[in-house]
């Protein structure tokens, strides 16, 4: 390992035992004992980890303590919208209103829920190559109505040329 030189002094880290240079200004401001943050927060939290399993994909998840007061759920925020939009199409199919709006999810959860039920195709000229070229449509031309029956799986093209009114959503067929 290279000395630094100048005011400071050398000292062994307590989580993870190296060496490491403290300058002279941190010396004086305090009694440091961790060579960097990740080995003050490992020392720390140190079987003090709040372990949960994520509600959507089942993953087991650790987190800090503090988060066990919030009662964390999930894994991540797209794990979150699913089991959220999901739990608002169940509402929807058990109530009177069906038009129930989905609100504000992100569309990646969008996506991915509309794909599980849906077919990876575009309804209009079949195209299926490749599914990022794949674009949500929204029937109903209001993008707060989520619900499965408002959305239509077009590909990019045929969407621009729906917009447009080159073509309609039914018994149309793409033009090259």
């Amino acid at each position: 390992m290279r000395r630094k030189k100048g005011l400071g002094e050398w000292r062994k880290c307590n989580a993870c035992k190296a060496d490491y240079f403290l300058p002279q200004w941190r010396v004086e401001k305090g009694n440091s004992k961790f060579c960097s943050l990740t080995c003050l927060n490992k020392k720390q939290y140190e079987g003090k980890r709040f372990v949960f399993t994520c509600v959507t994909c089942g993953k087991k998840c650790e987190s800090s303590p503090s988060r066990q007061k919030t009662r964390k759920k999930y894994c991540s925020r797209d794990c979150k919208d699913i089991t959220v939009l999901s739990r608002r199409e169940q509402a929807i199919k058990t109530s009177k209103y069906r038009r129930l709006r989905l609100g504000n999810i992100s569309s990646k959860a969008l996506r991915k829920y509309v794909f599980d039920s849906k077919e990876k195709k575009c309804e209009i000229c079949g195209y299926d190559e490749y599914d990022f070229c794949l674009d949500l449509h929204h029937i109903d031309k209001n993008p707060k109505n989520n619900h499965i029956e408002n959305l239509a799986v077009l590909c990019c093209m045929c969407h621009k040329k729906l917009h447009k009114k080159i073509i309609q959503l039914k018994n149309a067929e793409c033009q090259n």
